[in-house]
């Protein structure tokens, strides 16, 4: 399902090349098929270095997460 926000402007340039770096830096965090302590950390930093998390971001790791693993169950690296 796609919901679209009838008042939410264009992503400027910048905005679109921040979502291409986070999809980037996902992606390689999930190579290995786990998430680490610090690429989790690393993911949380780069969406919040704004200070907010909007939507666009919740939705590219929401869908490079479900890109990699499909229904399957994510597994965590806490060591």
């Amino acid at each position: 399902m796609q919901i679209k926000r009838a008042n939410a402007p264009e992503p400027s340039r910048a905005e679109l090349e921040h979502l291409d770096q986070l999809r980037t830096s996902i992606e390689h965090a999930l190579v290995n098929g786990k998430l680490s302590r610090d690429e989790i950390q690393s993911i949380q930093a780069l969406m919040d270095e704004d200070h907010r998390v909007t939507v666009a971001e919740l939705t590219i790791l929401h869908e490079t997460l479900r890109q990699f693993f499909g229904d399957a169950a994510l597994e965590y690296d806490w060591q």
